[in-house]
C-alpha cells in the first residue's frame, strides 16, 4: 500500500490546507467532493499547479451520505489502490434559526454522526476484501466537549453553550462512535483533533506555522481563544500524515490553539 490519503469535507478551511500541503509535497491524494470544480478553484488559490492536480489528485464527485461513493474514494476493492490515511475535516455551515436556547443550528445538524456511521459501514465492507489494510484515521473535532480537564478559556463556556450546542452535539455523536468502533480493528490508529475556535480561511499563505502552535492531549489540554484553519490543516499534515508512524496506536485526542 502505497502512501495516498483520502480526504473528506475537501472544500472546508482545514482539509483544504491539509490537503494543498499534501499535494506540494508530492503525496497522492483522493478527494470526495459534490462540487469538484470548488474544490479545483480553492487549490489553485492555495497556488497548487494544474500538473500537479491532474498527476496527484483525483476527485470523487458524490457525497458523503453514499457508502458507494466513499468505499470509492478509498479505493474499492482494488487493495493495490487503497489509501494510507483519512483525513475528515466534516462539518456543517451555520444556520440561524428562531430559538431562544438554540439560535444557531447547522445546515445539516447530524453531518458529522451521518458520515462517520457511512464511513464505518464502508470500512465493515472493505474489511471483506483481500489484502484489506487499516489506513489511519484523522479528523476535526472541537474543544469543549472533553470528559477530561476543561479545555476553553475563559468566557467561552457560555458562548460555546448558547451559539455552538448544535454543532458540539453533533461532534460529541461523532467521537463516541469513533471510540467504539476502535474495537472493530478497522483503523491502524484514530487521531481525533481538537482546535478551539477557528479563524481565518483555507490560505496556507494566512497561517503562522504549525511549530508556533500551542499542543495539548485531553489530559493535559491547552487553552486558547483561537486557531487559524490554516493551521489545523498543516498540523494535521505535518503530525498526522508525515509523522503519522510516530503516533501511538488506538485513539489519540490532540488540543490545538494559536
Amino acid at each position: 500500500m502505497g502512501h495516498k490519503i483520502a480526504f473528506f469535507g475537501a472544500t472546508g478551511g482545514c482539509a483544504n490546507s491539509c490537503l494543498t500541503y499534501s499535494l506540494k509535497n508530492g503525496y497522492d491524494c483522493v478527494a470526495l467532493a459534490r462540487t469538484p470544480a470548488k474544490l479545483n478553484k480553492m487549490l489553485k488559490e492555495q497556488g497548487v499547479s494544474d500538473d500537479i492536480i491532474m498527476k496527484k489528485l483525483t476527485i470523487v464527485k458524490g457525497d458523503i451520505q453514499n457508502i458507494n461513493s466513499i468505499i470509492e474514494v478509498l479505493g474499492g476493492n482494488d487493495s493495490s489502490n487503497s489509501v494510507s490515511a483519512i483525513i475528515s475535516g466534516i462539518g456543517g455551515a451555520p444556520a440561524l434559526q428562531y430559538s431562544f436556547t438554540t439560535p444557531v443550528t447547522l445546515d445539516n445538524p447530524n453531518i458529522c454522526t451521518e458520515f462517520t456511521k457511512n464511513l464505518i459501514l464502508a470500512m465493515n465492507k472493505l474489511k471483506q476484501t483481500n489484502n484489506f489494510k487499516k489506513p489511519l484515521l484523522a479528523v476535526v473535532s472541537t474543544t469543549g466537549i472533553t470528559s477530561g480537564p476543561d479545555d476553553l478559556p475563559f468566557g467561552y463556556h457560555i458562548l460555546y453553550k448558547y451559539l455552538l450546542k448544535i454543532a458540539h452535539l453533533d461532534k460529541t455523536r461523532m467521537e463516541n462512535i469513533l471510540n467504539e468502533a476502535a474495537a472493530e480493528n478497522l483503523f491502524s490508529k484514530i487521531i481525533i483533533i481538537r482546535p478551539t475556535l477557528l479563524i481565518g480561511s483555507h490560505l496556507v499563505e494566512k497561517g503562522i506555522g504549525y511549530l508556533k502552535l500551542k499542543v495539548g492531549t485531553e489530559n493535559s489540554p491547552v487553552s486558547g481563544y483561537y486557531i487559524s484553519r490554516a493551521d489545523v490543516g498543516e498540523w494535521t499534515f505535518q503530525s498526522c500524515i508525515k509523522q503519522g508512524s510516530n503516533l501511538p496506536l488506538g485513539v489519540s485526542i490532540f488540543t490545538l490553539s494559536s
